[in-house]
């Protein structure tokens, strides 16, 4: 199973290193082009299914236009899962 906190992590990390000449924006689904989520997570990521459902479970991601909002997204919910996970510890 993959650790969910550090799989996202990697995927904001590697986001935020794009360069500016690579970054693209979201293009409507029903036009045929993959949407910014499934662009970024197939070409970028060796788990691109969980990727995708990670991030297209969070209304920030989906409403992502650009590769820094997505990462920021991104970042964030590794944020509250780190959070999250703390909490367990810290009550056990």
């Amino acid at each position: 199973m993959v650790d969910l906190p550090f799989f996202v992590l990697s995927i904001a990390i590697r986001l935020l290193f794009v360069s500016q000449n690579n970054i693209v924006t979201a293009k409507d689904d029903n036009n045929g082009v993959l949407s910014l989520i499934r662009k970024t997570c197939y070409n970028g990521t060796p788990f691109p299914d969980t990727c995708v459902t990670v991030l297209e479970a969070d209304p920030r991601s989906r409403a992502a236009t650009d590769l820094i909002s997505l990462s920021l997204s991104a970042m964030d919910i590794v944020y509250e899962d780190a959070k999250y996970i703390t909490s367990c510890f810290v009550k056990a």
